[in-house]
C-alpha cells in the first residue's frame, strides 16, 4: 500500500483526522455535538467496544520521548515516504533508518 498523497485514500484519511481533531476540540469547549449532529447520526444498537488492526511500523526506536530504546510497534501510520526517509504516525513523526532486509 502506497502511503503518500499520490494515494487518494491517504488524503481522505488526512481529511477525516482533521475533522476528528476539530470535533474533539469542540467537545472540549462544550460546543459539540449539536442537536443536529446527534439527530442526523446513525443509531448503533447492541454495541460494544472492539479492536481492529491498522497499518503500523515495527522496528527499533532511538530517541523517543517516552519509550526506551529498543523494539516498538508505532501507532497507526498515515504517511510513509521511505525515499525521503520519514513517516507520520497518529502520534508523531519518525525518521526512517535502514529498513529490514
Amino acid at each position: 500500500m502506497l502511503l503518500t498523497f499520490e494515494n487518494p485514500q491517504v488524503r481522505e484519511i488526512a481529511e477525516r483526522i482533521h475533522a476528528l481533531s476539530r470535533d474533539l476540540r469542540l467537545i472540549e469547549e462544550l460546543e459539540a455535538p449539536s442537536i443536529r449532529d446527534i439527530s442526523a447520526a446513525p443509531v448503533l444498537n447492541d454495541w460494544r467496544l472492539g479492536r481492529r488492526a491498522e497499518p503500523a511500523l515495527m522496528g527499533f526506536v532511538e530517541g523517543h520521548p517516552s519509550v526506551r530504546p529498543g523494539p516498538v510497534v508505532t501507532s497507526g501510520v498515515y504517511y510513509l515516504d521511505p525515499i525521503a526517509g520519514y513517516a507520520r504516525t497518529l502520534s508523531r513523526w519518525y525518521r526512517l533508518g535502514d529498513p529490514q532486509p
